[in-house]
């Protein structure tokens, strides 16, 4: 793993996948989209892509946010 900058902005929730538990990310983070489209193509098998949209939790904890942002500031090469 590899220190990477980490997102800046304001976020003030995320979403996660209730199944996996996986922290998605906030709406406005310029990657959201290609978030999302990584996340159902690697976890989710039995879902439309609409349903799953729907599943999706908002977390507004801020544990929960810093840890996204110290996960999003790991990559891997």
């Amino acid at each position: 793993m590899t220190e990477a900058t980490p997102p800046k902005g304001n976020f003030p929730f995320i979403h996660r996948y209730p199944v996996t538990q996986v922290l998605i990310g906030p709406p406005n983070y310029h990657l959201y989209p290609q978030l999302l489209d990584d996340h159902y193509t690697h976890h989710v098998t039995c879902l439309d892509y609409e349903t799953f949209l729907k599943r999706l939790e908002a977390v507004k904890e801020q544990n929960s946010i810093d840890k996204w942002v110290e996960q999003m500031s790991q990559v891997k090469r």
